[in-house]
């Protein structure tokens, strides 16, 4: 018997009591007819789509950021050391990016003043932002 796996969404071929016994009575899976069969199509159809609009949404974010330099303002001591860090919510909050796909790919967060390189991935790009650390 053949039948929709509603969590992979894949098209498998069941014995007949492991379908009408487990599969579907637990609402893991619908009998594939012709209705359902084109209702699949359909719903892959328009997950492509969103998932290339997405892509071109992620790549017109990577190219606005892409060399994009930051100032952030923090209090320092005499020896160029900031108070506290700063860290990937400092840096995402100057992006303006907080609700944004952006990952921040520091090891460790910022401890000095002065010029320092920074790398985004959005997506699967990734990309490099230049952050300036000046003293308040």
């Amino acid at each position: 018997m053949r039948v929709i796996i509603k969590k992979t969404k894949e098209v498998k071929d069941v014995s007949f009591g492991y379908a009408v016994n487990y599969l579907i009575p637990n609402n893991l899976a619908v009998l594939a007819d012709d209705e359902q069969l084109a209702n699949l199509e359909k719903q892959k159809t328009i997950e492509r789509q969103q998932k290339l609009e997405e892509i071109k949404k992620q790549k017109t974010l990577a190219d606005r950021l892409s060399g994009k330099k930051v100032v952030i303002k923090a209090k320092a001591g005499k020896n160029k050391k900031i108070f506290g860090s700063i860290g990937r919510k400092n840096i995402l909050k100057a992006l303006k990016m907080e609700k944004e796909k952006v990952e921040v790919l520091i090891d460790e967060p910022i401890k000095t003043i002065g010029k320092h390189e920074v790398d985004l991935k959005i997506g699967e790009q990734r990309i490099t932002i230049k952050i300036e650390v000046k003293k308040e």
